[in-house]
């Protein structure tokens, strides 16, 4: 173990500072949980013609919402993807919620997933689009009650299985605000990113980046059945009235293997709450051994920190320590300053898989 400075960060910090800076509402919750558009679900979705109706406008221009309390995320879907609402069963078990859609007039965004530089998806897909809600997050910031909502969509498959493990979804973000006995939409963005596996985007976790500046991130993790996982970190937040990636950290974690991982947490710089993008400190921990390497994974390090890489080539076994800061440079935060210090390897003395906290 290595002596931490103040600007460190530990899990122990990161769980108490998410209990101090973010404030459940339970009722509100409730509220949100028990005033959906439908309730039960009536007919099968292998046997119900599914129609995509056609949104007229760019998704990506942002338009007024207005919606009234209770919240009812249901309405925050329809409102924000007006296609055709759809609850119904799924294989015979699982109900589904999502609207079906298609848009010709929606702004392009091509993105790439996990396979290759040469695989791309098209956001929106032409014929039909599947939008599901995922996380809906409430928080108190400055006085106000806000609720961040991520949305997951996917190309529509009425036989859906969720096959394809490099096949992610796109993520969309949207932002409201409680005004008297209103929501107001404050942000939105349809479709920000394309993360996760099997057409599911990885679940959005809050981050308060100052006082008044609350956004979110996520880890997106890959890696094959029985094998380790890796993850990057992907963080976003409103600048505006859209949602944009304001930072990207690459081989955040290694994990689902008794030996050889890393993980990553993340703090700010309490020094400059003040900003509104103050500087994110980064502490990395973990440990490498080239043979323990080569059983959990194959001999490719190319999945490693760009910080070890080079120890690697030098170095058989070893402990480290990566700490990193991040500034913001009006556009997304960019690498400021990096250290990196190693100790002697320490065997995990158990057989249990790690698991990393992305």
């Amino acid at each position: 173990m290595h002596s931490t400075s103040s600007n460190e960060v530990t899990s122990k910090d990161v769980k108490t500072s998410a209990a101090n800076l973010f404030r459940r509402d339970s009722i509100l919750m409730d509220s949100i949980r028990k005033h959906p558009v439908n309730t039960t679900p009536e007919k099968d979705l292998m046997d119900t013609p599914i129609l995509t109706k056609n949104i007229r406008y760019n998704l990506f221009s942002f338009h007024n919402v207005t919606l009234s309390e209770p919240f009812s995320v249901d309405s925050a879907l329809t409102k924000l993807f007006p296609g055709s609402y759809y609850k119904l069963w799924r294989n015979g078990s699982d109900s589904v919620v999502f609207e079906g859609w298609r848009c010709k007039s929606c702004t392009k965004l091509v993105e790439h997933g996990w396979e290759s530089d040469d695989t791309v998806d098209i956001f929106p897909y032409p014929d039909s689009n599947e939008t599901q809600i995922v996380d809906t997050l409430l928080f108190t910031c400055d006085g106000k009650r806000n609720i961040i909502m991520s949305f997951n969509t996917s190309e529509f498959q009425t036989d859906y299985i969720g096959c394809g493990r490099t096949t992610c979804a796109f993520l969309g973000l949207a932002l409201f605000t409680e005004e008297g006995k209103k929501w107001i939409l404050k942000a939105f963005t349809p479709a920000v990113g394309y993360y996760g596996m099997f057409q599911q985007v990885p679940k959005i976790e809050l981050f308060r980046y100052s006082s008044g500046n609350v956004g979110c991130y996520i880890g997106n993790s890959y890696g094959s059945g029985g094998g380790p996982y890796f993850s990057d970190a992907y963080f976003f937040g409103v600048i505006g009235n859209t949602f944009k990636v304001v930072l990207e950290k690459d081989n955040v974690c290694r994990s689902n293997v008794p030996a050889d991982a890393w993980d990553t947490y993340q703090q700010i710089d309490s020094t400059q709450f003040n900003k509104q993008f103050p500087d994110i400190l980064f502490s990395t921990s973990g440990d490498y051994s080239k043979d323990g390497f080569d059983i959990y994974g194959g001999d490719d390090t190319s999945e490693t920190p760009d910080a070890i890489k080079q120890l690697i080539r030098s170095s058989d076994t070893f402990d480290f320590d990566i700490k990193a800061r991040y500034t913001f440079n009006g556009i997304k935060y960019k690498l400021a300053k990096q250290t990196v210090t190693t100790s002697p390897y320490k065997p995990m003395v158990d057989d249990s898989n790690f698991r990393a906290h992305w």
